[in-house]
C-alpha cells in the first residue's frame, strides 16, 4: 500500500470535513467544540496495486483474503469496506478499521482527575466560572476521598452547563449525595482538618450558593464550619499554591457572614502584589459595617423565624388570621426601625469618605451607577440594604392584603431597589462566582421591573442563568424565577400578589 498517507485525524473532524491538528488527547476542534475527542481514527484508506491476473480473474472483483490479526498485537482488524476497482481494474481501493487501544481510567481518582484537566483545558468554552485553586487539585486527589467526590459533582455541572442542560439538576443528583456523605465521613474522622477537606468544603459551599435560592440563615451551619477549619489550620502555607488560591474564594464566600481566619494573609498578598492598594481609613470603615450588620442580625434572625412564619399564614388563610394583622404589623415595625437606622449609617459612613460612589454612567440604561472600592462594603452595604427591602415588601404585602396601601413603604422601597439595579455596572467587574452570589442575593429588587427594563437588565454582561433566563432575552424564564425567589424571601407561599410592573427609571429616562 505505498504512497498513502494514513489518515489519523478523529472521526469527528473527518465528519465535519476539517483539519484536525492530532492534539491528543483532545484535539483542538474537539476542543473549542466541547465534544468528547474520540482520538486517533482507526479508520485507513488503502490502495492496493494488482499484478496481472493469470486465472483471468479482473483483479476489483478477485477475493483477497484479508487477516483478522495484525503483526501488532493490539491493532487487531475489526471491520473492512468493500473492495473496489480504481485506475481502470489495475487496482483496488478499500479501507478497513484497526482496534486502537484507548487509556482507560482504573481508579475513581484517575478518571476524576482527567475530567479535571479537561475542564481546565477548555474552561473558556463552559461559560462556568473556574475558581483558581481548582488547577492545583488533581495531584491531591489521591489523598482525600471527599475531594474527589466534590471535584467530580464540579464537573457534573460543567457538563450540564456545556450541553445548555440545568446545571440546578446536579444538587438533585446521585453525585451531589455521594459528595455530601463523603464530606460527612470526613468531617467525622482525622481527615477533618486537612486542606483538602477544606478544599472540598469550599467546592460544595460554591455550588449551592450558586444554585439555590438565597437566604441569610441557609449557609451559616457551612460558613461557621469553614471558618473553624481554616482557624484548626491556622495560618496558609505560603508556599503552598493550593494554601493561596483558597484565599480569595474564602474571603468572598464567607465575607458576608464573617471575617475570615485568613484575611491577614489576604491582606499581605494584596500588599505585595500591589493589587489592592487601601485606601486610609478603609479598614475602619469596613470594621463599622461589619459591627453593624452583625448587631442587625441578632435582629433580623428573630424577624426571620418568628415574624414570617406568621405571615406565611396570613398568606394561606387571610380571613382566619384577620385578628392577627395588627400585631403582626406592629412586630414588623419594630424589626424596621433598627434595620433602616444601621442601613442609613452604614450608607452614610461608606458614602462620605468615597468607598461608596455614585457616578454618571452613559452606558447604563439608568444612567448612574453606584461603584464600591472593595468587595467587602458591597456585601455589608448590599446585605443592610436587602434587609431593609425585605422588610418593607413583607409591611406592604400585609397591610395590602386587609385593604391598607401604605403608599410611603412602598415608594421606599421603590428607592431602595433602584439602589441596587445601579450596582449592577460594579458586579460586572467581579469575578463570576461572587457577581453570581451577590445577584441570587438581591434577586427580588427585579420583581416588579417592567419588560423593557428586563430587557436593560440582562443585556448586561452578568450570569443570569441561574435567575431563569436561558438567553438574553429571556424575559418570562427570568421573570417567574424572581417572583417565586420573591414568594420565598417574602413569605407568600403559594400566594401571589397582583403583579404591579412599573418603571424604576428617573423621569428623564
Amino acid at each position: 500500500m505505498p504512497g498513502v498517507a494514513k489518515s489519523k485525524a478523529c472521526a469527528n473532524c473527518k465528519k465535519k470535513r476539517i483539519r484536525c491538528d492530532q492534539r491528543w488527547p483532545t484535539c483542538s476542534p474537539c476542543s473549542r467544540s466541547s465534544t468528547v475527542c474520540p482520538g486517533p481514527s482507526s479508520t485507513l484508506k488503502f490502495i492496493q496495486h494488482l499484478a496481472p491476473s493469470s486465472d483471468g480473474i479482473p483483479g476489483g472483483k478477485r477475493k483477497t483474503p484479508v487477516s483478522s490479526k495484525a503483526a501488532h498485537p493490539f491493532a487487531v482488524m475489526v471491520d473492512r469496506g468493500h473492495l473496489s476497482p480504481y485506475n481502470n481494474g489495475k487496482a483496488v481501493h478499500g479501507s478497513f478499521r484497526l482496534q486502537v487501544p484507548r487509556f482507560k481510567s482504573t481508579t475513581t481518582v484517575d478518571r476524576v482527575s482527567a475530567q479535571l484537566v479537561h475542564l481546565l483545558e477548555i474552561k473558556e468554552r463552559t461559560g462556568l466560572e473556574l475558581p483558581s485553586y481548582l488547577k492545583f487539585v488533581p495531584e491531591r486527589l489521591s489523598h482525600s476521598a471527599c475531594l474527589a467526590d466534590s471535584v467530580a459533582l464540579f464537573y457534573l455541572t460543567w457538563h450540564q452547563a456545556s450541553r445548555g442542560q440545568s446545571q440546578a439538576k446536579v444538587l438533585e443528583s446521585r453525585t451531589y449525595g455521594r459528595a455530601l456523605k463523603s464530606l460527612q465521613r470526613a468531617v467525622n474522622s482525622q481527615a477533618v482538618y486537612t486542606v483538602e477537606t477544606l478544599t472540598a468544603m469550599v467546592i460544595l459551599l460554591g455550588l449551592t450558593v450558586h444554585y439555590k435560592p438565597f437566604t441569610l440563615i441557609d449557609y451559616r451551619p457551612h460558613t461557621v464550619a469553614i471558618r473553624h477549619v481554616m482557624r484548626q489550620l491556622g495560618a496558609p502555607q505560603l508556599e503552598s499554591s493550593l494554601h493561596i488560591g483558597l484565599i480569595q474564594s474564602t474571603e468572598g464566600l464567607i465575607g458576608g457572614h464573617f471575617e475570615s481566619p485568613w484575611k491577614e494573609t489576604n491582606e499581605i498578598l494584596q500588599s505585595q502584589s500591589g493589587n489592592s492598594e487601601r485606601r486610609e481609613g478603609e479598614k475602619e470603615v469596613e470594621e463599622f459595617a461589619r459591627a453593624s450588620l452583625e448587631g442587625i442580625m441578632a435582629i433580623f434572625r428573630p424577624y426571620l423565624s418568628n415574624i414570617l412564619p406568621r405571615v406565611l399564614k396570613i398568606w394561606k388563610d387571610p380571613i382566619a388570621m384577620r385578628e392577627s394583622q395588627e400585631s403582626v404589623v406592629q412586630d414588623i415595625l419594630e424589626v424596621r426601625g433598627p434595620i433602616e437606622t444601621a442601613r442609613k449609617d452604614v450608607w452614610e459612613a461608606c458614602s462620605s469618605p468615597g468607598f461608596m460612589v455614585e457616578l454618571p454612567e452613559p452606558t447604563f440604561f439608568l444612567g448612574h451607577k453606584i461603584t464600591f472600592t472593595s468587595t467587602t462594603i458591597a456585601n455589608y452595604v448590599l446585605s443592610l440594604t436587602m434587609m431593609n427591602i425585605s422588610v418593607l415588601a413583607v409591611l406592604y404585602d400585609v397591610q395590602n392584603l386587609y385593604g391598607t396601601e401604605n403608599k410611603p413603604a412602598r415608594a421606599e422601597y421603590q428607592g431602595l431597589c433602584l439602589q441596587i439595579w445601579k450596582c449592577l455596572p460594579y458586579l460586572e467587574t467581579l469575578d463570576s462566582a461572587t457577581s453570581t452570589r451577590l445577584l441570587k442575593s438581591v434577586a427580588s429588587v427585579f420583581e416588579h421591573a417592567t419588560d423593557e427594563e428586563i430587557g436593560s437588565i440582562l443585556s448586561t454582561n452578568l450570569e443570569w442563568s441561574n435567575l431563569g433566563a436561558k438567553s438574553k432575552t429571556d424575559r418570562e424564564g427570568f421573570r417567574t424565577e424572581v417572583v417565586r425567589i420573591s414568594n420565598l424571601w417574602y413569605s407568600r407561599g403559594s400566594g401571589r400578589p397582583e403583579q404591579v410592573y412599573y418603571t424604576l427609571r428617573p423621569a428623564h429616562k
